[in-house]
């Protein structure tokens, strides 16, 4: 668990690794660790968004911020 309460799962598949990113046992969200980036991905509202980070902390603290509380 991160400073920001966040728990990481790590799934390897194809060669590829992500990292699904729980809060409080609830997925919020898809890491991709490529080329020495880090692809961040969370469906919102119906659309889908990604953003792409220097860290996987980061990543993850962009996922948290973009899902809604509940």
């Amino acid at each position: 668990m991160t400073n920001v309460g966040l728990q990481f799962s790590r799934v390897r598949a194809g060669g590829e690794t992500q990292w699904h990113v729980h809060r409080a046992g609830r997925f919020i969200g898809s890491i991709v660790e490529r080329d020495g980036s880090f692809r961040a991905t969370r469906l919102v509202a119906g659309e889908l968004r990604s953003q792409r980070f220097n860290d996987r902390d980061a990543a993850a603290r962009w996922l948290a911020k973009v899902t809604p509380d509940g």
